[in-house]
């Protein structure tokens, strides 16, 4: 279960549960216990900053992938992100020819390439699609937009102290 992960990932990096509870944003431990033991539902949004706080993917957490060897620096940003985006409703199609198309010369003379698949994202209700260099933007800026809310949350908590 996914308390038994966290509980597993956090013991095996030598954080006390105070220090998640801290870097995800809460005040004691006495929640990340809870969770731990299985008895806290975890809201979506708290599963991604503790998962981000333990340096997993969401999927791992979430029992997503079976591999028990998981290599967590070098996972798939993509797969890991349209796995979250189910997980919010949203469905994530790829299509294209998945081959890279000539697009020019580079400022050595050197050929350059892009990718041609498509990423098509969808909810029921809204659908936009996004080339695979957008799609890899678009990661980069919710993992800064992450990266700076457990900032501030940090330094917060840091002033109330």
């Amino acid at each position: 279960m996914i308390g038994d992960k966290i509980r597993e990932r956090r013991q095996q990096l030598n954080m006390s549960q105070e220090e998640l509870a801290l870097k995800v944003g809460y005040k004691s431990r006495s929640t990340i216990a809870k969770i731990e033991k299985n008895e806290r539902d975890l809201p979506q949004t708290t599963a991604t900053l503790i998962a981000k706080a333990l340096g997993v993917p969401i999927s791992y957490l979430m029992d997503w992938d079976d591999s028990s060897e998981m290599v967590f620096k070098d996972m798939n940003r993509k797969t890991e992100f349209r796995a979250y985006l189910k997980l919010l409703g949203w469905n994530v199609s790829l299509s294209g020819s998945g081959k890279e198309e000539f697009v020019g010369e580079n400022d050595d003379g050197s050929p350059s390439y892009i990718e041609s698949d498509v990423y098509t994202f969808s909810n029921g209700k809204t659908t936009f699609k996004l080339s695979a260099q957008e799609f890899e933007d678009f990661i980069e800026h919710i993992d800064n937009e992450i990266e700076y809310i457990l900032d501030v949350m940090n330094k917060k908590k840091q002033l109330d102290k």
